[in-house]
């Protein structure tokens, strides 16, 4: 018992220090802090599902979710796909708001669901002050599109909580 409630106090702790309350959600974001049970290193994840769907290998209408997460030190940005986009690099084309789409490989996960953004800083600095981000893989002819309304805060949470410059 005595150890559930050191766990639980940590992440408060936590949460209040990156000047958010637990399970707080920022416009669009749903944001989760926690505590690694291994070795008790925070983590924060902040994450928009896109306002719009794919079709699935199945023919199934899913959202993606673009997420912001630092886990034991490392800062990911990626997009979470509802199904296989391929392996190795993803060719993406993204932009912010009305700007110009931007062209760039982004890595894959290893079950080919997910892109991560590889030039995390210029990304960074472009979301802070975002309302829409899309993101479009052009040989699956995927495009979604995200309210990031609100990225600010996740930034600069994300960027503290992994001691990102």
């Amino acid at each position: 018992m005595e150890a559930a409630m050191t766990k639980a106090t940590v992440a408060i702790v936590f949460a209040l220090a990156c000047g958010m309350m637990p399970g707080q959600a920022l416009a669009a974001w749903a944001v989760k802090t926690a505590v690694a049970k291994t070795d008790r290193t925070p983590t924060y994840v902040a994450r928009v599902y896109s306002t719009n769907t794919m079709l699935t290998a199945a023919g199934i209408p899913r959202q993606a979710q673009f997420i912001v997460r630092c886990r034991a030190g490392k800062l990911d940005l990626y997009v979470s796909w509802p199904d296989n986009m391929g392996a190795n690099f993803h060719d993406v084309h993204w932009r912010f708001d009305d700007g110009q789409m931007r062209e760039d490989h982004w890595s894959s996960s290893e079950d080919g669901t997910g892109s991560f953004v590889r030039e995390q800083g210029s990304f960074l600095n472009g979301l802070k002050n975002a309302k829409e981000l899309v993101v479009a893989a052009p040989a699956s002819q995927a495009e979604m599109e995200f309210n990031v309304s609100g990225a600010d805060q996740v930034v600069q949470t994300a960027t503290s909580s992994c001691a990102v410059q």
